[in-house]
């Protein structure tokens, strides 16, 4: 079906659903039960003649073809596979169409009981589509495709006739066609693709689209008049001719390989659908179903089927021939569908040598025809759609050969055929048959006269109606088959021109009946003009016009459509020259055509029936410039362009006229730019008008502007193509004229920009390159570039505008380079300047060779010190120092400027270099230098200055002018100098074998500049807190209203935040902060003292009452947005501050927490202009909020709660806020939420509010919420809240956790009664899971650290499987390096201990240089790398979150309290994992009893798994995913043993079909297995599960296999089990299975 095997594939497959469709609508017709069939199926030997044929033809191309030897044995190979004889349509071993074929079935029923059409729809829409589809697959076959089909297409559609009869006629036609050779399959591969090449050579571009391209068609047209007659043959007739010869090919080769008992076999397949479709058209009234009868009939006419056989008593034919009494009197619906299939089945029948007898004749034929004319209905629709046929079989189709009789009446039959279509000459349809006849006369062999005659005979009856306008030509279609007619007509009829002329020139009366009339009109003239200037000379033409003595209105009589002159009484009395009267003829269109189209277009109630009048328009537009453009009717362009410029009676009113085309601007653009190339052809230079046609003097009709010389492009783009149109026109006119110095002035000097932005267009490049070639022009245009081009900031523009001036005149190159320097030199973007440098130095080299007095003419030496001082100002020195060379030698060589003088802008200057002593002073000044300026990068200064000592640093860093930005910068250099030292400490470090004290190893250690930069830091933050009001409240509180020590707070902050110095300050020092506060991380340094983290904290609040100043309505309205990096960096400073522990207490109290909450709050109203946050009930505060001692508190609880509804309500998604902010602040929200002031409120689900629940707050401020009562623990909507609140903020005290986790137990101990109903226990059940899912997320939340409880601060321990590089040293799993990390490998070193330090050095220093920007998360630590599965998600706790050691640790398999610190199992050493123990001390420190709250879950967990227990399945579920998920927290071996135990237990009684159980149970006997160690019965029962899991086709079942079967290989390698023999095989054949891609 296609040479693409790909595209071949899907079409096999789409044809064997759309036959298992079809058969299913044939299984439901025939209430039959799909079957499998048997394994063998006899096949009739040869019975098919499509078979047969399919098996000679590859019988014969064997040996010739090795495609099609490879597509059969492809064909037999897929035999095989599917089962021979089994047909394409078989789908009941298919589940999917299964499920299909019942639904069918039920839409079936309903379709049978149903009198309702819009019920039974579906059922018939379906089966119509499926049928349709077919048909289409179908038109696209080929023979042997088609063949394989053939008959089980056939079985199916006998039956889907009955219920949709049309569709499947189509169907079965189009089956013949396929099978026949004349579908477009076969028609494509006979006749390749010969289409016209519209495209031209030439490229794109406004005025080739618009204007090069019709107009190249248009003159290949007139000057290939004579061959158009190649491209008049109909397409119908074509295809037709082509069928023919198809038909008889694929006889031949039919007749070839088979005898004609085989030949009628062929047919008779189609025997039995064919007289169901004939019995179809003689019961119904669809046309639709007959017109579909009649073309498979004319199908197998064509294939030379004797219709006696289908038709013996011929009663087809006679109801058929029936029907015309009916379509006579207008009683048969849709006769232009039924009538010319009609006519085209009986000229098939009048060929008497395909049948047994003769059926009918084409005297017959043409008489039914003639009676249908004379019947009196509509032509259109009946007697032109039967002629159709008729004349292409009579002059198209039967040739020239055969007796003398037959010659004669063929003849004669054509003759009253003529005669018939002369009569119905006005209609278009008429028009193209009498094309397709004078074109196929003309190539008839003697038939020379007859063209000529019927020529005359045409053009006799056609003229004098175009004249009255009886042609119907008011499409698009009417005016080809006119032109078409009269380019096959004879030329000899129309030599000579004078009945052209004198319907071009006649009255028309008709105009002003109505606008088809104007229509009818405008294609009469079109067709004219095509004739006398493709066929006729403007002498030949001007001679007959003046013989004949015609005239035309005067030009004051433009406008009217109706002639004064009814009788021609002045044309004797003024006799015009000829010239001047087609002239007059032409803006006599001109005229009335404008004013026509502007009164349709300017009426509301005109619709869009002015459309076509546009496109004729368009198209005498571009006659009239041919005309005048292509010298061949120069006489007439000289009348005309005198008739316009000149003044008086006889001239034009030009300005009514270009006042419509003006108007007609914003609907028909281009109908005036049609309309200004003609007024350019013809000299019209009012700079009025072009003005306004360039918006230089916008119309006021059109345009409301204010200023009346505005240029700008209009919002309006029919307007805007108007411009550019006209600007490109009126460049090309002052090309031509450039003598016209006022005219190129004028467009210089206002329409600068537009000719560089369209610099590209042809005429605009001729003009610049005119202009160039003239010293004063191009100075002029140097000139205006320097003035009116003012907006550079589109390099587009900037590189368009130097190519302009590249070709400048070699005289003004002075005025070029005083352009170029100042103006685009510094251009930010690469290739700009680029191209302006190159430029700029040619012309400084052409300087260079001009004499002295040329180059004083061109540049002065104040002109010279001008470029070079803003070469130096601009510090483009060293980007452009070629230009500044040859700028130099131009000064010196004709100026006599001395090197100093043409030095003096230069920083450094090369004969101070010996003066220069290098020496620490000299250093330490240039180092002060640098970083008392904001130029200089950040990180070479924190370099120099790490060169320095302590005091140096320090002296700099008090500078008064330092740039506190480097801090930044220093910072960093400084932690990595720092872990340096750790690295090359000495060896009295180590004396000691326990771990040196972190704050004593920072102050011996730590780099001077370390030391020097946070003293500095520190020092500035004080500064800053020193100038702050005291006492501090609340800055602009939202909500309530202010107290006046908080107006007079927040009025003196302002005034302080308005000092631009403070304010670069305050977002200088804030990176730095944050990045102070990660080295501390990092370097594990002493904590801070109490004064320095009062004033971080205070610090930290003002950058949130500065970005909240940023975003107040007050500042918006007087100063422009906030930059986005003042944002981040007060954001990410304040974020950095509440992370660290001792920091947030500090600001969670007093007035700090309620400012940074409302800061907060207000921020993200400002983000989400158009996302509103969520509305918050404040129910349970409405007693704090009445207090004015606890509203501020209040309002700060409700602002959290609310922000917090939204981060649920987004999924913490935040998609309309930018990534760099959205980060922050969420990190701010939940650090804010768990304050002790209104982490309470925040964490109680707002659906208990909205419920009703009523209860007094208690706390100093009242914002301290009781647990909630159980009763409202049962809502469904209240627990996802809660779990997501959970999840979110964790817990902040064991007190908290507690209560906690006792509210969610007491949702677990509800139990439905006997008397509840189903409804109520299900929303028991559905609780209770929800309140297991959280029980679950509390106690995952212990596996935090360092912080557990907390997520904000805090990771999930992660212990990855892979066993890191042998070490002499226990290093830490999780987090970066420490300092007791370096400390202790410096005890024992080894190299793969120095190879981690250096490791971790490059990684942070990659990091610490963002070298990676937005990839840096993505950086893979080799050494700390965790496991594969978790690249992607490294922060989501899943499968494998520990490794067995982990584990082995945790419950004392290996033991801690080993000297070694390990133990030997087998032959791998085991380590004990520190990350384990590190959490065992967090939890220790925290007070948690996490050992009872297991016991207590693993006990209820035990019940409910019981066989007995009834639990339902959902219950179950929760619960073993909640004890995979919490047993990475057990701690005893007996905990793992009752998991083991019960997950197999549940293996064995719960249903396999149960995947998604199944699927946790075998990780969860893996991971038990693996840690306690099994015998050899227990591991081939998880062996089992293992290899089930494997091959299952569900995909997390196989995810889960994998994770427990990885548990299993580390167990197996750790512990040198000979269980590894057992299940290492497992993992190899799953490798080999999916480790190539193509096996999906």
């Amino acid at each position: 079906m296609f040479q693409d095997r790909q595209l071949s594939v899907l079409s096999e497959h789409l044809l064997g659903h759309v036959l298992r469709l079809l058969s299913i609508f044939v299984h439901v017709l025939e209430d039959a039960h799909p079957v499998l069939p048997s394994t063998k199926i006899p096949v009739p030997p040869s019975l098919s003649p499509i078979k047969r044929k399919g098996r000679m033809d590859i019988t014969e191309t064997r040996g010739m073809s090795p495609v099609k030897i490879g597509a059969d044995k492809e064909d037999k190979m897929e035999e095989k596979k599917s089962g021979r004889g089994v047909p394409l349509g078989l789908f009941a071993n298919l589940p999917h169409y299964v499920k299909i074929h019942d639904m069918v079935k039920s839409a079936y029923t309903n379709y049978k009981i149903t009198l309702d059409c819009g019920a039974s729809e579906k059922f018939i829409s379906l089966l119509r589509t499926t049928l349709e589809a077919l048909s289409q697959l179908l038109e696209i076959a080929s023979l042997h495709e088609a063949g394989r089909v053939a008959e089980e297409i056939l079985a199916y559609m006998r039956l889907t006739i009955s219920i949709e009869p049309t569709s499947t006629v189509k169907c079965v036609q189009q089956l013949l066609k396929s099978l026949f050779g004349t579908n477009l399959s076969a028609r494509w591969e006979e006749e390749p693709d010969k289409r016209p090449q519209l495209g031209l050579n030439s490229g794109g571009g406004f005025y080739n689209t618009c204007l090069q391209v019709p107009y190249k068609h248009l003159t290949d047209y007139v000057s290939s008049a004579s061959s158009t007659l190649d491209h008049i043959s109909p397409w119908l007739n074509f295809f037709y001719k082509k069928g023919e010869r198809k038909a008889s090919t694929v006889f031949k080769s039919v007749n070839r390989g088979a005898d004609k008992t085989a030949l009628a076999s062929y047919i008779r397949l189609f025997e039995p659908m064919v007289i169901k479709a004939l019995k179809q058209y003689t019961v119904t009234s669809d046309v639709q179903l007959q017109c579909r009868v009649l073309l498979l009939l004319i199908q197998l006419v064509q294939l030379r089927v004797n219709y006696c056989l289908l038709d013996s008593d011929q009663i087809f034919i006679g109801f058929v021939l029936k029907q015309f009494e009916f379509i006579e009197e207008g009683q048969i619906p849709q006769p232009e569908e039924l009538v010319p299939r009609i006519f085209y089945f009986l000229v098939h029948l009048s060929y008497e040598k395909h049948h047994s007898k003769c059926i009918i004749g084409v005297p017959k034929v043409i008489q039914l025809c003639d009676e249908l004319m004379a019947s009196g209905q509509p032509p259109v629709s009946h007697c032109i759609q039967a002629l159709v046929p008729v004349v292409e079989d009579v002059f198209l189709v039967r040739g020239t050969t055969g007796s003398t009789a037959d010659l004669k009446d063929l003849d004669t039959q054509r003759e009253f055929l003529v005669s018939m279509l002369l009569r119905l000459v006005e209609y278009h349809q008429v028009l193209e048959l009498l094309g397709l006849v004078l074109s196929e006369s003309r190539q008839g062999c003697d038939w020379e006269e007859r063209w000529r005659r019927w020529s005359r005979q045409v053009m006799d009856t056609l003229l004098p109606l175009l004249a009255k306008g009886r042609v119907q030509l008011e499409s698009r279609a009417a005016q080809l088959a006119l032109h078409r007619l009269l380019a096959a007509a004879s030329p000899c009829v129309l030599r000579p021109v004078d009945p052209l002329l004198k319907v071009l020139l006649s009255d028309p009366l008709h105009l002003h009946s109505s606008l088809v009339g104007v229509q009818r009109w405008l294609g009469m003239v079109l067709a004219v003009l095509s004739v006398l200037v493709a066929q006729g000379k403007e002498e030949v033409v001007l001679a007959r016009l003046e013989e004949l003595g015609l005239s035309v209105p005067s030009p004051e009589m433009i406008y009217q459509k109706e002639s004064r002159d009814p009788l021609n009484a002045t044309q004797s009395s003024a006799r015009l020259p000829p010239d001047q009267v087609l002239a007059r003829m032409l803006l006599r269109v001109l005229g009335v055509v404008s004013s026509e189209l502007h009164t349709c277009i300017l009426n509301p109630v005109s619709g869009e029936d002015w459309n076509y009048l546009h496109e004729q328009f368009s198209v005498f537009l571009l006659y009239c410039i041919h005309m005048f453009q292509s010298g061949s009717y120069c006489r007439v362009a000289n009348a005309t362009m005198l008739m316009i410029q000149s003044e008086g009676p006889e001239s034009l009113p030009m300005a009514d006229v270009n006042t419509h085309f003006l108007e007609l601007s914003t609907r028909c653009p281009l109908l005036t730019f049609l309309w200004c190339y003609l007024l350019t052809l013809l000299n019209y230079s009012d700079q009025g008008f072009w003005a306004q046609v360039l918006r230089t003097q916008p119309h006021q009709l059109l345009l409301n502007q204010r200023s009346p010389k505005s240029s700008q492009p209009s919002p309006c783009i029919n307007l805007e193509v108007v411009r550019k149109g006209g600007t490109i026109l009126y460049c090309d006119y002052v090309c031509e004229n450039l003598n016209d110095a006022e005219q190129l002035s004028w467009l210089l000097v206002n329409h600068t920009e537009e000719i560089v932005a369209l610099s590209t267009e042809p005429p605009v490049q001729e003009l610049i390159a005119a202009v160039h070639r003239n010293s004063a022009a191009s100075g002029l245009l140097v000139q205006a570039v320097g003035s009116k081009c003012q907006d550079l900031k589109q390099p587009s523009f900037v590189c368009r505008l130097l190519r302009c001036l590249e070709g400048v005149h070699p005289s003004q190159s002075g005025a070029l380079l005083m352009l170029l320097v100042p103006r685009l030199l510094g251009s930010p973007q690469l290739a700009p300047a680029r191209l302006a440098g190159a430029l700029a130095c040619r012309r400084a080299e052409l300087l260079l060779t001009l004499s002295e007095e040329e180059v004083h003419s061109q540049l002065t030496r104040a002109d010279l010190d001008k470029v070079l001082e803003s070469l130096h100002g601009s510090g483009l020195t060293n980007k452009h120092s070629g230009l500044l060379i040859l700028l130099h030698k131009l000064g010196n060589q004709f100026f006599n400027m001395a090197a100093a003088d043409a030095d003096k802008g230069r920083v450094f200057s090369p004969a101070s270099v010996r003066s220069i002593q290098v020496n620490k002073a000299w250093f330490l000044a240039h180092v002060r230098h640098r970083c008392c300026q904001r130029e200089y990068s950040g990180l070479e200064s924190a370099q120099m200055l790490s060169k320095l000592d302590y005091d140096d640093i320090l002296s700099v860093l008090s500078c008064k002018d330092f740039n506190p930005g480097i801090l930044q910068d220093c910072f960093k250099l400084a932690t990595e100098l720092t872990l340096q030292e750790y690295q090359k400490a000495p060896a009295y470090y180590s004396d000691t074998p326990s771990f040196i004290p972190a704050e004593e190893t920072l102050s011996r250690l730590e780099s001077p500049l370390y030391r020097a930069s946070r003293l500095c830091l520190l020092q500035h933050v004080a500064n800053i807190r020193a100038l702050l009001p005291v006492p501090h409240q609340v800055y602009c509180p939202v909500g309530r209203q202010a107290s006046a020590k908080e107006l007079k707070y927040s009025h003196d902050l302002e005034q302080l935040l308005m000092d631009s110095t403070l304010w670069d300050l305050v977002f200088l020092v804030a990176p730095a902060v944050t990045t102070y506060l990660h080295s501390l991380t990092r370097l594990g340094g002493p904590c801070l003292a109490q004064e320095a983290r009062d004033d971080l904290a205070k610090f930290a609040v003002l950058c949130l009452e500065a970005v909240l100043w940023l975003v107040s309505p007050a500042r918006l309205a007087t100063s422009d947005a906030p930059q986005p990096s003042h944002l981040q960096a007060g954001l990410c400073c304040a974020n950095a501050v509440l992370k660290e522990p001792n920091l947030s207490t500090e600001v969670g109290h007093g007035s700090r927490i309620l400012s940074a909450c409302g800061a907060v709050y207000r921020l993200v109203q400002f983000l989400l202009p158009g996302d509103q946050l969520p509305t918050l009930s404040d129910t349970g505060l409405s007693q704090a909020l009445d207090s004015p001692d606890t509203a501020s508190a209040a309002l700060a609880c409700y602002q959290m709660g609310t922000l917090v509804l939204w981060l649920e309500r987004t999924k913490l998604r935040m998609d309309n806020i930018p990534t760099f902010l959205a980060a922050p602040i969420k990190s701010l929200i939940v650090t804010l939420s768990r304050m002790p002031l209104v982490n309470s409120y925040v964490a109680t689900p707002p659906e208990a509010w909205r419920q009703g629940w009523t209860v007094e707050l208690g706390g100093p401020s009242r914002t301290t919420v009781p647990p909630l009562p159980v009763e409202y623990l049962q809502d469904i909507d209240l627990l996802h809240q809660l779990i997501f609140r959970v999840t979110l903020l964790g817990w902040t005290s064991r007190q908290q956790f507690e209560e906690t986790w006792m509210s969610l137990l007491s949702v677990l101990s509800l139990n439905p009664c006997e008397n509840t109903s189903p409804e109520e226990t299900a929303l028991l059940v559905q609780a209770s899971s929800l309140a297991v899912q959280a029980i679950t997320a509390l106690l995952v939340q212990t596996l935090l650290l360092p912080m557990p409880g907390d997520p904000n601060t805090s990771q999930l321990v992660h212990q990855p499987r892979d066993k890191p590089l042998p070490s002499s040293s226990v290093f830490c799993v999780c987090g970066a390096l420490t300092v007791s990390d370096i400390c202790l490998s410096l005890l024992i070193p080894s190299f793969s201990d120095k190879l981690r330090i250096i490791h971790k050095l490059l990684f942070w220093r990659l990091q610490d240089q963002e070298l990676l920007s937005a990839d840096a998360g993505k950086l893979d630590h080799v050494f700390q790398r965790g496991n594969l599965e978790r690249l992607d998600a490294p922060c989501r706790y899943g499968y494998s979150q520990v490794s067995l050691e982990y584990l082995w640790t945790a419950t004392r398999i290996l033991d801690p309290k080993d000297s070694t610190g390990s133990a030997a199992t087998g032959k791998v050493k085991l380590s004990v994992s520190k990350a384990c123990l590190e959490r065992e001390q967090c939890l220790a420190a925290s007070g948690l009893d996490l050992h009872s709250c297991l016991h207590f879950l693993l006990d209820l967990y035990s019940q409910w798994t019981l066989p007995q227990s009834g639990t339902p399945l959902r219950l179950v579920k929760e619960a073993i995913t909640s004890v995979l998920s919490i047993s990475d927290l057990f701690t005893e071996r007996a905990q793992f043993q009752w998991m083991l135990e019960t997950f197999l237990e549940l293996s064995r009684s719960h249903p396999s079909e149960d995947e998604i159980l199944h699927q946790y149970l075998v990780l969860g006997c893996c991971k038990a297995a693996s840690v306690l160690g099994v015998d050899a019965e227990v591991h081939e029962r998880i062996k089992k599960l293992v290899e089930g899991g494997l091959k299952s086709a569900f995909l997390p079942s196989r995810i889960a296999a994998l994770h427990g079967l990885l548990y299993l290989l580390q167990g197996g390698t750790l512990l040198g089990s000979d269980h590894m023999l057992q299940i290492l095989p497992l993992a190899i054949e799953y490798i080999q299975r999916h480790i190539d891609a193509r096996a999906g």
